[in-house]
C-alpha cells in the first residue's frame, strides 16, 4: 500500500474513529447475513444433487438386478431344453409321451422350487395343448393355443424365444411376463413350447426390503407407461396407467435418467430416477420426497442461522466496547501525558543505581575517564588490583594521577604504561578495542582492555586471568605427555626426534632407543589392567633413574618405549644405557602384593649414521629391536646394515607366500600318531608343507609367521581345514585326523562356522576331527578363547592343547577349560633319559593329566628308548619320526596297509565316573607325582 494512502487512512480514523466503528460494525453485520443465506443455499443444492446421484446409483442397481433374474429364468429354461435334447426326442408322440411323466413334473417342480421369483414352468405340445406344469398335477385338460406366445412361437417362421408383455396371470390374478421357448426335433420339427414365467409379486417384496427410507418409492412399469409393482403399495394403482414422471421422460426417448417433479400418484415434490432393462419390456423407477432429502438440512439450517445471530450480536457488543473505548482512551491520554515525566525520571535514576551496584559488583577491574581525561567511574576491583586508595584516587582527578598512584603502589611498572601509551598513539583515531597481557606483581597476569566512549571518553578494563594461563599450560602439556607415566607422548617424540636429527647434522650425534617390555600382557591378563598400570609407572621410575636430565623419554602407547639420548660422551654411552635398562627392568616388581618378572628388548639406531631424517632412524630402530626379540629377547641390538636384508627376506617371503597359494605350491602332508601301547595308527596330524617349483621347501616356521602377519592364515587355515577333513572320510571310521588353529584364527568371529562347514561339506563325523591350539592361543583373550573353545566342543570336536610344557601358565589352562589330550612338547621328550629332573616333570604331566580324564600325546619319538618311556608311564599316544615322518595325502592308505589300525578304547578305565577336579585337585596331583 502507498505511504499517501496509509497516511490518509491514519487521519481519517484518527479523526472520525467512531463512525468508522459504526459503518465497519453494520458493513461487517450484513456480510455475516448475506454469507449464511449463501451457506444455506449451497448446502441445499448439495444434499439435493447428493441424493439425485445416490437415487440413479439405485436405479442402475435394480435394473441390473432384474435383468439378471430374467437371465436366471432363461438358464433353467436352458437346462430343460438340454434334457429334452439329451433324451433325442425327435417325433411328437415321443415328445407328449415323456414331457408328460410325473418324472418330467418332479424335475421341472425341482428346478425352480429353489428361486422365488420364477412363478413356474409349463410345457405344452404343438397343438396348444397343457402337457405339463409346475402348477398342477395331475395336469387338468387346457387348451392354451390362443394365447399370443403360442401363435408367435408356432409360427413357421417364429423365433426360438419370445417375451410377453406384462400381463395378468388368469390362474392367480398377479402380473407377470412369460418367457417362451421354442421345443424342436434334432430334424427341425417344432414339438411345443417351454413356458417360463416372471412372478412380480417377488419383486414387490424385495423392494420393500431396499427402500427403507419412509419416503422412498420404487416402481415397475411396463413400455405402455402400466404400473406393474410399486413400494409402499396404493390400492388400486397397481395395473393403471399414471402420468408419472419418469413415463414421461421415457416417451422422450431416454432409457434411463434423473429429474425432479411432482408425482401423478401421491402429489409429492419427488427426485425421480429410471432405468430401462436392456433386453426386457420393463422400466424400474425409484423415487424420494424432497422435504425428506432436506429433512437432515433444516436442523443445520437452525444452527447456521442462530450462528450468523450470535455473530451479528457480538458485532453489536464489539461496537460498544470499541466506543467505550475510544472514550475512555481519549481520557487516558492527558493523564498519561503527566505521568510519562515522572516515570522516565524514575526510570533515569533506577538505571543509574543499577548501573553503580553492577559496576561495583563486578569481579573484573573497569575505570572510564571523560574527553578531558578526568576521571568519572572506578569500582573496586580496580582499586585492589591496582593498590588505588580512595583518599588518592578520587572521581574528577586527572589520568596523570591515578597512573602515578598505580606505579606508586607496586601493581603496574613503567613498561607497562610505556606499551599502553605507544598502542593509543599508534591507533588514536582507531574505533576499535584494543588489549594487551600484563605481568604484574605477585606472579599474575592481567588482561587489559582499551576501549574509546561516543563522547570521546575511553574506558579501561581489566581481568585477572592467570588460573586461565595455568590451566592453559596444564592443557598443553596434557597433550604432549602421557597420562599415566607423566612420559613425553608420540608427538612429543616426534618433535624431538626432528630436534635430535637437525643436531646430529650439525655434529651432535644422537642415539634413538626402542623399548618393549616382555610378557607385559601376561601381567594385563593375569592381574588386571589397574596391576598393570602401577607396573607401568614402576617401569617408567626406574628408566627415569637410568637415564640423565638431556635424554628425552617417552611412552609411544601400550608397553612400548623410546628414548632419544645425546652421545655427547660417545658412542659408549648408548650401549651403557641399555645395559643399565635390560639390568634395571630385569629384576622383580613388587606390585600389589603380587611379585612380578618381566623384562626388556631394545633396539638402537645411531644418528647421523643410521639415517638423517626421523623416518629412517624409526624404522632403523624397530628392524633393531626385531632383531632382539628374534634373539630370545630381555636384551638389546643396534641397527646393522644386514637387518634390511632381513627385512627385505621378508618382503620376498611375503610375495613368494602369495604367489604359492595362488599356484597351490603348498600342500597338506600327514603324520601317524600310534597308541602308545599297541603301536596301532590311531590318527594323522595334517601338516602343511610349502614346495616351490625348483623343489625346495620352505619350513613352516618361516611362511606361517608371515601368513599370519598378512592376514592370509584366515584362508589358509580355512582351506587347510577343508582339505584335511576331506581326506579324513575317505580313511576307516577308526581314524581321526588333527588340525592345528592359529592363535590368529581366534581373533575372527567365524571360526566355529569354518569348522562346521568344514564338517558338514566333507561328511566327516564330528568326533573324528581334533582341534590343536597353542598356548598363544590363550594368551590374546583368554575369555573370549576359551567361550570359542566351548562352542567348538558342542559341535562334537575333540580339543587338544599342543606343545605343552613350554609356555608361562599352562596349568592354570588346564583348570579353566577341559581338554581332551595334550600334546607334551618336543623338548621334554628329547631330555627323557638324559636328565633325571625332566623325567620327574613328564612323568608328574602325564600323571596329572590322566588323573583330570585327558589323553596325552608324546611329540618329537625318534628313539626306541622314548617310546618305550612313554608307554612305560601310561601315555596315550606318541608321534614322531620314529613312526613315520609326514606323508602326502595319497601315500596315507598304504601306510596303513602297513601297520594294523587300531580300535578304540577308553583311555583311560575308572571304577567310577571322575568328577571335574578343583584346582586343589590339580595341584595335589603334581604333587604326588613329584
Amino acid at each position: 500500500m502507498p505511504v499517501a494512502v496509509r497516511s490518509f487512512l491514519y487521519r481519517l480514523i484518527s479523526s472520525r474513529p467512531i463512525t468508522i466503528a459504526a459503518v465497519t460494525g453494520i458493513c461487517l453485520a450484513v456480510s455475516i447475513t448475506i454469507a449464511a443465506m449463501l451457506l444455506v443455499r449451497h448446502l441445499r443444492d448439495r444434499e439435493i444433487s447428493d441424493n439425485t446421484s445416490e437415487l440413479a446409483t439405485y436405479a442402475t442397481l435394480l435394473s441390473a438386478h432384474l435383468e439378471s433374474s430374467f437371465a436366471v429364468l432363461e438358464a433353467v429354461q436352458d437346462g430343460v431344453l438340454a434334457q429334452l435334447r439329451a433324451d433325442n426326442v425327435a417325433a411328437e408322440q415321443q415328445f407328449v409321451d415323456m414331457a408328460s411323466t410325473s418324472t418330467m413334473h418332479t424335475m421341472l417342480t425341482a428346478r425352480v422350487s429353489a428361486i422365488p421369483f420364477i412363478g413356474g414352468l409349463t410345457l405344452v405340445d404343438n397343438r396348444g395343448m397343457l402337457v405339463n406344469s409346475t402348477y398342477y398335477w395331475p395336469m387338468p385338460y387346457r387348451d392354451l393355443s390362443d394365447r399370443e406366445y403360442f401363435h408367435v412361437i408356432s409360427s413357421a417362421e417364429g423365433p426360438d424365444r419370445f417375451v410377453t408383455q406384462p400381463l395378468v396371470n388368469r390362474a392367480n390374478g398377479e402380473w407377470t411376463i412369460y418367457v417362451a421357448r421354442r421345443i424342436t426335433s434334432p430334424t427341425g420339427v417344432f414339438l411345443g413350447v417351454l413356458l417360463g414365467e416372471m412372478r412380480f409379486s417377488y419383486f414387490a417384496r424385495y423392494f420393500s426390503v431396499i427402500a427403507q427410507q419412509p419416503d422412498a418409492v420404487v416402481s415397475m412399469f411396463d413400455l405402455t407407461g402400466v404400473l406393474l409393482v410399486r413400494h409402499p403399495e396404493i390400492e388400486g394403482a397397481v395395473g393403471t396407467v399414471p402420468n408419472s414422471v419418469s413415463r414421461q421422460l421415457w416417451q422422450q426417448g431416454r432409457d434411463r435418467g434423473t429429474t425432479r417433479g411432482v408425482s401423478a400418484i401421491d402429489g409429492m415434490d419427488r427426485i425421480f430416477a429410471f432405468d430401462r432393462l436392456p433386453h426386457y419390456p420393463i422400466i424400474v423407477s425409484i423415487s424420494r420426497s424432497i422435504d425428506a432429502v432436506l429433512a437432515p438440512l433444516r436442523e443445520q439450517q437452525r444452527f447456521i442461522a442462530f450462528i450468523a445471530v450470535l455473530l451479528d450480536l457480538a458485532v453489536v457488543l464489539g461496537l460498544f466496547v470499541v466506543f467505550r473505548y475510544i472514550k475512555g482512551r481519549n481520557r487516558l491520554k492527558s493523564l498519561e501525558a503527566s505521568l510519562v515525566k515522572a516515570e522516565i525520571d524514575r526510570a533515569v535514576a533506577t538505571e543509574n543505581r543499577r548501573f553503580t551496584i553492577a559496576v561495583n559488583a563486578m569481579a573484573q577491574c573497569l575505570i572510564m575517564f571523560d574527553r578531558n581525561h578526568r576521571l568519572i567511574v572506578i569500582n573496586p576491583s580496580f582499586r585492589e588490583v591496582f593498590g588505588l586508595s580512595p583518599e588518592r584516587v578520587k572521581t574528577g582527578c586527572s589520568l596523570a594521577v591515578v597512573v602515578r598512584a598505580a606505579i606508586a603502589s607496586g601493581s603496574v611498572t613503567m613498561k607497562n604504561v610505556r606499551r599502553l601509551k605507544a598502542s593509543l598513539n599508534m591507533n588514536e583515531d582507531a574505533s576499535e578495542a584494543m588489549s594487551a597481557t600484563w605481568d604484574i606483581n605477585n606472579h599474575r597476569s592481567l588482561l587489559v582492555g582499551f576501549d574509546r566512549s561516543p563522547d570521546d571518553g575511553c574506558l579501561m578494563t581489566a581481568v585477572d586471568i592467570t588460573e586461565r594461563r595455568r590451566a592453559e599450560a596444564q592443557i598443553f602439556h596434557m597433550a604432549r605427555h602421557d597420562g599415566l607415566t607423566g612420559l613425553k607422548n608420540r608427538t612429543e617424540f616426534r618433535e624431538r626426534l626432528d630436534n635430535a636429527v637437525r643436531a646430529a647434522a650439525q655434529g651432535l650425534p644422537h642415539a634413538v632407543l626402542f623399548l618393549d617390555l616382555d610378557y607385559f600382557k601376561n601381567v594385563n591378563d593375569t592381574w588386571g589392567h589397574q596391576v598393570g598400570d602401577a607396573l607401568l609407572q614402576a617401569v617408567t621410575s626406574r628408566i627415569r633413574r637410568c637415564c640423565r636430565t638431556s635424554d628425552s623419554i617417552a611412552r609411544l602407547g601400550g608397553d612400548e618405549f623410546a628414548i632419544i639420548q645425546p652421545l655427547t660422551r660417545g658412542l659408549e654411552a648408548a650401549e651403557v644405557l641399555c645395559e643399565r635398562i635390560v639390568a634395571r627392568l630385569s629384576r622383580p616388581f613388587e606390585i600389589a602384593g603380587h611379585q612380578l618378572h618381566i623384562g626388556c628388548s631394545i633396539g638402537v639406531a645411531l644418528a647421523p649414521d643410521d639415517g638423517t631424517d626421523a623416518e629412517s632412524l624409526l624404522k632403523c630402530a624397530d628392524l633393531a629391536l626385531y632383531k632382539a626379540k628374534a634373539d630370545g629377547r630381555n636384551c638389546f641390538r643396534f641397527f646393522e646394515p644386514q637387518l634390511h636384508d632381513v627385512l627385505q627376506r621378508r618382503r620376498v617371503l611375503d610375495l613368494d607366500l602369495r604367489y604359492a597359494m595362488a599356484n597351490h605350491e603348498i600342500a597338506v602332508f600327514y603324520q601317524p600318531l600310534i597308541n602308545a601301547g599297541s603301536g596301532r595308527i590311531c590318527a594323522f596330524e595334517a601338516l602343511l608343507r610349502w614346495r616351490r617349483a625348483d623343489g625346495s621347501f620352505v619350513s613352516p616356521s618361516d611362511f606361517i609367521p608371515a601368513a599370519e602377519k598378512m592376514g592370509l592364515i584366515h584362508s589358509l587355515g580355512q582351506w587347510a581345514l577343508a582339505t584335511a577333513c576331506r581326506q579324513a572320510a575317505t580313511w576307516p571310521a577308526e581314524i581321526s585326523i588333527a588340525v592345528n588353529l592359529s592363535p590368529v584364527q581366534f581373533a575372527r568371529q567365524d571360526l566355529v562356522d569354518t569348522v562346521r562347514n568344514a564338517l558338514t561339506e566333507s561328511g566327516l563325523a564330528a568326533g573324528r576331527l581334533q582341534l590343536e591350539i597353542t598356548e598363544g592361543s590363550l594368551l590374546e583373550d583368554v575369555a573370549e578363547t576359551l567361550s570359542i573353545l566351548q562352542r567348538l566342543r558342542e559341535l562334537g570336536v575333540s580339543i587338544a592343547m599342543d606343545d605343552f610344557g613350554t609356555g608361562y601358565s599352562s596349568l592354570s589352562y588346564l583348570l579353566k577349560f577341559p581338554f581332551d589330550k595334550v600334546k607334551l612338547d618336543r623338548s621334554l621328550i628329547a631330555e627323557i633319559e638324559r636328565c633325571d629332573q625332566s623325567d620327574v616333570v613328564l612323568r608328574s604331566i602325564i600323571t596329572m593329566c590322566n588323573g583330570l580324564g585327558m589323553r596325552t600325546t608324546g611329540e618329537g619319538v625318534e628313539t626306541e628308548a622314548q617310546l618305550a618311556f612313554l608307554e612305560r608311564h601310561s601315555c596315550t599316544e606318541a608321534q614322531g619320526f620314529l613312526i613315520s615322518k609326514a606323508v602326502p595325502g595319497d601315500e596315507v592308505p598304504a601306510l596303513l596297509a602297513q601297520r594294523q589300525v587300531c580300535e578304540k578304547e577308553p583311555d583311560v578305565e575308572w571304577s567310577e565316573a571322575a568328577s571335574p577336579l578343583q584346582p586343589l585337585d590339580a595341584a595335589a596331583i603334581v604333587a604326588t607325582a613329584r
